[in-house]
């Protein structure tokens, strides 16, 4: 969601575990530069990171009037709600190796740090969407395992990720999905189709159609933590609903048989 004001604003200087990051504030709301951001990361172009974020619901970005030592800049900013989303959407392998244990520093704690600093007790204001949560839980595991292959693809100078790793970030995960999912709607006779379907989400979201030569070997080696990123989202929304089935069946429940209907 963009925003515009015309009002130029002075970024306040937010330090978090010795990185100053500019965060700008307008109708109660707090934007951190995004540009800010980036550089602690070593990203090149804070715009193309907006672009990227523009259209998705749950970001929400803001192109302001900045002032900027003695001048007002238009600058891309992210809504401190939405920084944790972001920094999920890096991708580690696009990271350099000395910048990763930050990344994940910065994952687990950046968000509700500034959110704590700015709006208050985070439990009552930072809203975070639960298949974001989920890949959160699930991301520390899955970024040690994505560094380690990578660094063997990368050895082995391939460009797609091959039939191993298919295996282990996409099929394996794709079977559990569809064991859940057949769980909790008590029809293990289903779980084959469930598979294809969720593997259906998985292709769409990834934009990797299956046709000819687009098996998930031949995924590009340079978008695997994409991969494992949208894996997580849709394993932990499984997870969730086995977890809330379960927690309804082991509810004291008294069956009523219904009354005969009266409609024609």
């Amino acid at each position: 969601m963009s925003e515009q004001v015309h009002q130029s604003m002075v970024p306040v200087k937010f330090n978090f575990n010795g990185d100053l990051l500019d965060v700008v504030s307008t109708g109660g709301e707090h934007y951190v530069v995004l540009a800010r951001l980036c550089d602690v990361f070593e990203l090149k172009d804070a715009w193309d990171q907006q672009r990227k974020l523009r259209d998705l619901r749950w970001a929400r970005t803001g192109v302001f009037p900045v002032q900027i030592g003695d001048q007002v800049r238009e600058v891309a900013c992210l809504h401190i709600r939405s920084v944790a989303g972001w920094l999920f959407t890096l991708n580690p392998g696009k990271i350099a190796s000395h910048l990763r244990d930050k990344l994940e520093q910065y994952q687990q704690n950046c968000a509700e740090v500034l959110a704590d600093f700015f709006i208050g007790r985070r439990g009552a204001t930072v809203e975070i969407p639960p298949e974001m949560r989920a890949a959160f839980e699930a991301y520390p595991a899955l970024l040690q395992r994505l560094i380690e292959v990578e660094q063997r693809l990368a050895a082995a100078e391939r460009p797609t990720i091959g039939s191993a790793a298919a295996r282990l970030y996409i099929l394996d995960a794709l079977k559990e999905v569809a064991r859940l999912q057949a769980a909790t709607i008590r029809k293990p006779h289903m779980e084959r189709a469930l598979r294809f379907k969720a593997e259906r989400r998985l292709r769409v979201e990834l934009d990797f159609a299956m046709t000819h030569g687009m098996r998930w070997s031949s995924f590009p080696r340079a978008r695997l933590g994409d991969a494992v990123l949208a894996v997580a989202r849709i394993l932990g929304e499984a997870r969730q609903l086995a977890e809330v089935a379960t927690g309804a069946t082991q509810m004291p429940l008294r069956l009523v048989r219904p009354a005969p209907s009266t409609v024609a």
